[in-house]
């Protein structure tokens, strides 16, 4: 029979911040900062793993007083907050991200979705949408509006590209159909929340730590 782990075994706790450590509030409450102080209490390192932005976690990050690298948008991006060192950096071919453009525009589509492209950590959109606007908020960060999203993509590839919309079949509608366009090897998608649809590149992992 296998062993069931005794917490001297736990050396490292992974916690997620949206729906894990930060609720509604999108705060640490004092409940929560008191359960992670009691696990570092016992030895245990305690790490960020997230969809979030690098920029959007690094405030959490502090707050729980982590000394590991941060693990954002999905494990597409690793960076250590102490010296800015960038581990791993996986990002959207340009030649995929235009296609995705290009569906998210057309004609029944486009006034429907805020589209957004997370380029060097930053939030590029085409205007500032209510969606956008709340997402910035709750994020914590300011979105650049460029108008045509392609223009982004001139030197660039997204780490990852978001569509909102609060109708949450289209977002399922859209997931559906593009999931039979794109083979897994070719572009991680998923709906984190109902009214997200995300796309990255495949070989995202928030559960990257067990390979580092």
């Amino acid at each position: 029979m296998q062993r069931v782990p005794d917490i001297q075994d736990i050396k490292l706790l992974v916690v997620d911040i949206d729906g894990t450590i930060a609720g509604k509030s999108n705060r640490l409450s004092q409940r929560v900062k008191q359960t992670l102080d009691s696990v570092k209490a016992k030895g245990i390192h305690i790490a960020i793993a997230t969809g979030r932005m690098y920029r959007s976690a690094l405030l959490f990050y502090e707050e729980i007083g982590s000394s590991l690298p941060l693990i954002a948008y999905q494990g597409a991006w690793i960076q250590e907050p102490s010296t800015n060192k960038v581990h791993r950096h996986l990002s959207v071919s340009k030649e995929l991200a235009h296609q995705l453009l290009d569906y998210f525009e057309q004609p029944e589509l486009r006034n429907l979705l805020s589209v957004h492209f997370y380029i060097n950590d930053e939030l590029f959109i085409r205007e500032l949408t209510p969606d956008t606007k709340a997402y910035a908020k709750r994020s914590n960060i300011k979105p650049i509006a460029v108008g045509d999203l392609r223009s982004s993509l001139a030197t660039n590839e997204p780490t990852k590209i978001l569509a909102l919309c609060n109708d949450t079949n289209m977002i399922n509608n859209i997931f559906q159909h593009l999931r039979k366009q794109y083979d897994p090897s070719e572009l991680y998608l998923t709906t984190s929340v109902p009214t997200f649809f995300e796309a990255a590149n495949p070989s995202v992992n928030k559960g990257i730590w067990r390979s580092l």
